[in-house]
């Protein structure tokens, strides 16, 4: 819809979207993780993590965005996101001796339990438009 609304200079927007999806998803969960980090007391290991990404991030992109464009600003975004993702899962899986695989992937009845609270959101909802 972009390229048809702002013209055709946003024709690859779609494109860098694509690219910056894994990194949305990926930096979703580390603010969940944050917050845990940020309920429990800081460590100082938190801000390093933060400050290493944003030196990789600001290298990749004047490396890379002068040449490449926005399509490598995307691509940097992402791998920053990935980056700090990482660090704190792996934090978070030493502090918890928890897996990976228990943050990055929903469970059955995690999924059952989510459509349940949709599920009553929405009647909620209709009961309450309709009364």
């Amino acid at each position: 819809m972009l390229p048809l609304v702002y013209g055709a200079r946003f024709a690859d927007s779609t494109i860098q979207f694509l690219i910056l999806l894994p990194g949305v998803y990926l930096i979703s969960i580390e603010s969940v993780l944050v917050q845990h980090f940020t309920g429990t007391g800081l460590p100082r290991a938190i801000p390093i993590f933060w400050l290493v990404t944003v030196a990789v991030s600001l290298t990749l992109n004047f490396a890379l965005v002068p040449r490449f464009g926005a399509r490598a600003a995307a691509v940097t975004s992402t791998v920053s996101y990935a980056l700090i993702s990482r660090s704190f899962a792996v934090y978070f899986c030493v502090k918890t001796e928890r897996r990976l695989s228990e943050i990055f992937v929903l469970r059955p009845h995690e999924l059952r339990d989510l459509f349940a609270r949709l599920r009553f959101i929405s009647l909620r909802k209709a009961k309450s438009g309709s009364a």
